[in-house]
C-alpha cells in the first residue's frame, strides 16, 4: 500500500545561471509531477543563486528567511 504522499518543494531563482529553466529546471519538474509527486515551486525574483546560503555574495537574508519559513511551514503540515 502507499505509505503516504510524496511532496518536494522546489526553491528557484528564475533566470538561475546554475539551473537552466529549459534543459533541467522543466524537465526536473516533469518528473517530479509524472512520479506523482506534490510537488511545490517556490520562486524568488530578483534574487540570485546561494541567496539562502550566508556568507555568499548574494545571500539575502529577507529572501533566506523567507525560504526558510516555507520550509518549516511545510515541516510542519507533515
Amino acid at each position: 500500500g502507499e505509505v503516504g504522499t510524496r511532496r518536494v518543494d522546489m526553491h528557484v531563482v528564475p533566470g538561475d545561471g546554475f539551473f537552466d529553466e529549459d534543459e533541467e529546471r522543466a524537465p526536473t519538474e516533469a518528473a517530479f509531477r509524472d512520479a506523482g509527486v506534490d510537488l511545490t515551486v517556490h520562486e524568488y525574483p530578483g534574487q540570485e543563486h546561494w541567496f539562502a546560503e550566508p556568507g555568499s555574495p548574494t545571500y539575502d537574508e529577507v529572501a533566506a528567511a523567507l525560504a526558510r519559513d516555507r520550509v518549516l511551514d511545510r515541516l510542519r503540515a507533515g
